[in-house]
């Protein structure tokens, strides 16, 4: 090997070597942590192991950041918490970290409004907030997730109407609002949706044909369970025909 190719390795593996987590992103993941109850984070979680002595990037993972987030690169582009019964808040400074493909925060106790920041993500391809405490409503800054593809915020205890604005996600298939508390009629939805579920809600008056017409790709419709006294029948002409009613 010559000394020219010896020195160009050297070189690579000190570079990589050097590559540190952004400090904007570690700043964000130690307001996330710092937003949990510390008494509702047992030793055996993801959350535990977050021990800022040490890179959340930075490999190998041994006894610190074993779990909870992945990175490509310096930048966190996945938070995905272990159910653990975790008790808290949601940080607005989750917003922080804009190359997030991906978080997943379903199964714990969150609580309180979803940060209006977080719905500026440009990358969010997944969020899903399933079967936690959430309260408040859906913004209209939804619009600004523009590559979403999997929203899903049920069980929770939303409450509102659904915002004008959830047409624009023209890259979501998936959305699931179910079981929580939103009210009002169903607004125009995104041409690309496959699955919709938003039944144990309390929507009321009748379903606008509009919001159904163009949804060509639907397959899975769930209603059922909703308090509203005015609801289509399966099998309308509401529904595309290649849709699934349940």
């Amino acid at each position: 090997m010559s000394t020219t190719t010896l020195l160009s390795l050297l070189l690579l593996i000190s570079t990589g070597a050097a590559i540190t987590t952004l400090s904007s992103d570690i700043a964000a993941l130690k307001a996330i942590k710092s937003s949990i109850k510390p008494t509702t984070i047992p030793s055996y979680t993801c959350l535990y192991s977050w021990d800022f002595t040490s890179d959340p990037c930075s490999p190998p993972h041994v006894t610190h950041f074993l779990c909870g987030l992945s990175c490509s690169g310096n930048r966190v582009t996945q938070l995905t918490f272990d159910s653990a019964g975790y008790v808290g808040t949601l940080s607005p400074l989750v917003s922080k970290l804009i190359q997030l493909i991906t978080i997943n925060l379903s199964d714990d106790k969150f609580s309180g409004a979803i940060p209006n920041s977080l719905f500026f993500l440009p990358n969010l391809q997944t969020l899903i907030l399933g079967s936690n405490s959430f309260s408040g409503g859906i913004p209209p800054s939804i619009s600004n997730l523009r590559s979403i593809q999997t929203l899903d915020i049920s069980r929770n205890s939303l409450s509102g109407s659904l915002p004008n604005t959830l047409a624009s996600l023209t890259e979501l298939t998936r959305l699931d609002l179910s079981f929580n508390k939103l009210t009002g009629p169903i607004t125009k939805l995104p041409k690309n949706i496959i699955q919709l579920a938003l039944k144990g809600n309390s929507l009321n008056g009748f379903h606008q044909k509009q919001s159904f017409t163009e949804l060509t790709q639907l397959e899975v419709v769930e209603l059922s369970e909703t308090r509203s006294p005015e609801r289509f029948p399966a099998g309308s002409s509401l529904y595309p025909p290649s849709s699934k009613s349940i």
